[in-house]
């Protein structure tokens, strides 16, 4: 009789364990069904949210491409741009090893082209200032000022969706030069991801200069981007 009793309780304990085992499951379970539910953001030190549906990232990024010469009608250029045909470049240096490229430009009709790729991780929010374009410039003419036409396309658009200009004080030591207005980043063409191309030239014959490279300065971040058709 004491065997049975020994025997009977020990199957009830068992019943037991198996018991909770399975509640337990069964509240996990449940309880993670219901954090999945709900959207909970993974916010990081020094991260700001922002409720139009993109993670804002306190800091700016960059993407700088030096550019070199290839002949009158060529150049290099690194990631993320993309060299296009050129037209009338005077001279210049190629980009190889310890030799720092750039191009010479002299002529109102020469044309210095490439493509350039929008960051994805940058936040398109219709701000002027949170998209900026920089181009490492020497002006050549002396005695005088120059002015620079910088035009923007869509790929695949021949015409301009932003004009702008930059303009180089005469002795002005070589260096990071912005655009004169600057507010290519409310312009509502464009989002992160998008290829733009790019052309730079002098507005007139004596707008002489060197090109080294251009930089691309823009607000970090996370952001639905909508699917293009």
């Amino acid at each position: 009789m004491k065997s049975l009793f020994r025997k009977t309780s020990g199957h009830f304990a068992v019943s037991v364990l198996i018991a909770i085992f399975l509640v337990t499951g069964i509240l996990c379970f449940a309880l993670r069904s219901e954090i999945a539910a709900v959207a909970y953001p993974v916010v990081h030190r020094g991260n700001v949210l922002v409720k139009d549906g993109f993670l804002r990232i306190e800091g700016v990024g960059i993407k700088t491409a030096s550019i070199g010469y290839v002949s009158g009608t060529a150049i290099t250029i690194g990631a993320p741009g993309g060299p296009l045909p050129c037209v009338g470049l005077a001279a210049g240096a190629a980009e190889i090893g310890t030799t720092e490229g750039y191009i010479f430009s002299n002529d109102a009709a020469d044309f210095t082209r490439f493509t350039w790729q929008l960051p994805d991780d940058w936040i398109d929010t219709g701000s002027a200032a949170e998209l900026a374009f920089e181009f490492d410039v020497l002006e050549q003419r002396g005695g005088a000022d120059i002015t620079i036409d910088v035009r923007f396309f869509e790929y695949g658009n021949t015409t301009a969706i932003y004009t702008d200009t930059i303009t180089v004080v005469d002795t002005t030591p070589r260096g990071w030069a912005t655009l004169d207005t600057n507010t290519l980043g409310s312009d509502a063409d464009i989002g992160p991801g998008d290829t733009l191309i790019v052309e730079v030239t002098g507005t007139t014959d004596d707008m002489d200069f060197y090109l080294y490279g251009v930089r691309c300065k823009y607000r970090m971040g996370i952001q639905k981007v909508e699917s293009e058709s």
